[in-house]
C-alpha cells in the first residue's frame, strides 16, 4: 500500500475503464469497417499486437472520417457513472492516461476537467484547405509508461487503474496497480502486476476514497 503522506494522483485508462466501450469500433461503424477494426482492437487488448503498430493501422483506416461525425459519435459514448463523478469531484487528483487521439476524445475528455496525457494529432497539409477540412495526421502515439514516468515528477504517489495490455507499462511504473473489469476481463499481465481487482465502477471508486482518507 501507499506510505508517503501526500494526496494520490489516480491514472485512469479511458477505453473500457472510464467509457463504457471500446471507441473506435463505434467511428469504424460509420464507414462500414466494423469488423476489421473490431479485429484490430480485440488483438490489441489481448497484446496480440503491439499497441501503437495496432493504433496506427486504426488510425490510417478512420482518419478520413470528418472530425465533426468523430465528435457526434464520441459524445454519445457512456460512461461508468461512478468513475465520471470520482474524476469531476477532483479532477487536480486525476489524470486520464490513453493511447486514443487528442482532438478525437476531446468532447469526452474535456467535461471531466482533469489532466490528459495522450496519443497527439497535427493537421494535415494545408490548414485553409477546403476540399479536406479537419484532416489530421497522427504526430505521436502516447506510451503510457513514459506518461507515468512524467507524473511522477510531481512527487504524488500514483494510482493506476486499467485493464488493458497497454496498461501494462504504467502498471509497472505506479505505486498501485488496480485492474478494472467493469467492462472487459482484464489481460493475464495485467493481472499479474495488478495489487487488486475491482468488477464495478463503484467499489473501484469506494476503494479510491479510502485511499485519499488514509492522507
Amino acid at each position: 500500500m501507499i506510505q508517503e503522506k501526500k494526496r494520490p494522483l489516480f491514472a485512469f485508462d479511458l477505453d473500457g475503464t472510464i467509457t463504457r466501450e471500446e471507441m473506435l469500433p463505434r467511428l469504424a461503424a460509420r464507414l462500414g469497417m466494423e469488423r476489421e477494426i473490431s479485429i484490430l482492437t480485440a488483438k490489441t487488448l489481448s497484446g496480440e499486437i503491439p499497441f501503437e503498430t495496432s493504433f496506427r493501422k486504426r488510425f490510417s483506416m478512420l482518419r478520413r472520417l470528418p472530425l465533426r461525425v468523430i465528435h457526434e459519435e464520441v459524445r454519445a459514448i457512456g460512461l461508468d457513472g461512478d468513475i465520471e463523478a470520482f474524476i469531476r469531484r477532483r479532477p487536480e487528483d486525476c489524470v486520464i492516461v490513453t493511447g486514443n487521439l487528442d482532438r478525437w476524445i476531446q468532447p469526452l475528455v474535456e467535461p471531466l476537467g482533469c489532466m490528459v496525457r495522450c496519443s497527439v494529432s497535427r493537421p494535415a497539409g494545408d490548414e485553409n484547405d477546403t476540399a479536406a477540412p479537419n484532416a489530421l495526421e497522427l504526430a505521436s502515439v502516447l506510451d503510457k509508461g513514459e506518461a507515468l514516468r512524467e507524473l511522477r515528477t510531481l512527487g504524488r504517489p500514483l494510482v493506476a487503474i486499467g485493464e488493458s495490455v497497454s496498461d501494462v507499462s504504467m502498471f509497472r511504473e505506479a505505486d498501485l496497480g488496480l485492474a478494472f473489469a467493469g467492462v472487459h476481463r482484464p489481460v493475464p499481465e495485467l493481472l499479474a502486476r495488478a495489487d487488486r481487482v475491482f468488477y464495478c465502477g463503484r467499489s473501484l471508486c469506494v476503494f479510491l476514497e479510502k485511499l485519499e482518507n488514509q492522507v
